[in-house]
């Protein structure tokens, strides 16, 4: 047993005022020493900072989008699991990469409470933005079915409390730690036996509420939803979309790279944009939209996966660089900047599979990233701390 730091607080005023290079000089091992002074950042350059930041932005949306997210389809096909369990396991394990790495770090190396921080705003910001931004930009009506949503929420929910409880008296010990990984470990077996689960409770759930004489067998038969009302008063009914007719609808849209040199001036510029992060992951990660490297999906997804790790790197680098810029805290730093930062593979990976119709997949690798965090990251770092 070990007392654990005591996380999240600012100390002191005086320590929000102190200097923020004096305050993060044990951070110096984890990131390169920057090229410009304090006084240079201050006076303009600051903004290569904020251009490099939104440039990984982009890095790791076109990695989630022509990468990972294809071999995800993939594997999904080739497994014949269903995409809200794909996004809850395999999708939310890849996009909490970032969070998990920077949590390992900010103990071993950065030693400040800024990896842990990350986790909790992480969870936060997936939770409100991530569901918000995949709402925004769909090209339709997302369309979110029950079970999904109740069975993720409900491991999500023992998860924090458990992770509460445990931090009550401020000490954790090893069995602790490890009964956070055994919670994702049952969410793991849970998982395998998904579909036998779901018609158990609907089947319990529909006897608990079926009335004599009412409508809701025939509209449990239907498998529809009311959704809200036109300007004209009249109902619509939605009828929920199979999963060949989503795959056959994601599959579409999935064309093979083309790294030749385009025909039109706007796309010429585009092409000299995006070349310094297009051309290193089409020379070192297959084509899983492409049928002759369909079969190396698994590559695929492992590099997608370092790729976006090391994007990451970059991301909360300059972003760790802004905020001791402004001098903001460790710990805020952790909360805010790097939570959000940490968390653009979930929330770019959430929305591509959101405007393609899988609704389900996009809230499951939401909830299911914040219970890997919890479960593995928390673990992880505090069953080390132990040794």
């Amino acid at each position: 047993m070990f007392k654990f730091r005591r996380l999240l607080n600012v100390e002191t005023t005086d320590r929000c005022f102190r200097s923020p290079i004096s305050s993060s000089g044990s951070n110096s091992s984890f990131f390169p020493k920057d090229y410009f002074t304090l006084e240079q950042r201050r006076r303009g350059a600051l903004f290569l900072h904020f251009f490099g930041l939104i440039y990984m932005f982009i890095a790791i949306s076109v990695v989630s989008d022509e990468f990972f997210v294809p071999s995800l389809n993939v594997i999904t096909g080739k497994l014949s699991i269903r995409n809200d369990v794909a996004g809850a396991t395999f999708m939310a394990a890849g996009g909490s990469a970032p969070e998990f790495f920077a949590s390992l770090f900010g103990v071993f190396i950065t030693q400040n409470n800024v990896g842990i921080g990350t986790i909790v705003g992480s969870a936060t910001f997936n939770i409100l933005c991530v569901l918000a931004f995949c709402t925004f930009f769909s090209l339709e009506t997302l369309k979110i079915t029950w079970w999904p949503m109740l069975r993720d929420i409900f491991f999500y929910m023992l998860a924090l409390f458990l992770l509460v409880l445990f931090f009550l008296d401020e000490e954790i010990q090893w069995h602790e730690a490890i009964s956070l990984f055994i919670i994702y470990i049952i969410y793991g077996i849970a998982m395998s036996y998904n579909e036998q689960l779901e018609k158990n409770f609907k089947i319990i759930l529909y006897e608990i509420t079926q009335l004599p004489g009412s409508i809701t067998k025939l509209m449990n038969e239907m498998d529809c939803e009311i959704a809200r009302r036109n300007p004209t008063g009249s109902k619509k009914v939605v009828v929920h979309e199979k999963c060949a007719v989503l795959k056959e609808k994601v599959s579409e849209s999935e064309v093979p790279i083309n790294i030749s040199w385009p025909s039109s001036t706007k796309a010429q510029l585009s092409y000299l944009f995006l070349a310094p992060i297009m051309l290193p992951l089409y020379y070192t990660l297959p084509d899983s939209k492409n049928s002759s490297s369909k079969k190396y999906f698994v590559i695929t997804f492992m590099g997608s996966i370092l790729w976006i790790g090391f994007f990451s790197y970059l991301m909360i680098w300059w972003a760790k660089v802004i905020g001791e810029t402004v001098g903001m805290p460790d710990e805020i730093m952790g909360l805010t900047v790097l939570a959000a930062g940490t968390s653009v593979p979930d929330l770019i990976s959430s929305v591509i599979v959101a405007r393609k119709g899988l609704g389900d997949m996009a809230v499951s690798s939401s909830i299911g990233s914040n219970l890997f965090d919890i479960c593995v990251g928390y673990f992880d770092i505090i069953f080390s701390l132990q040794i």
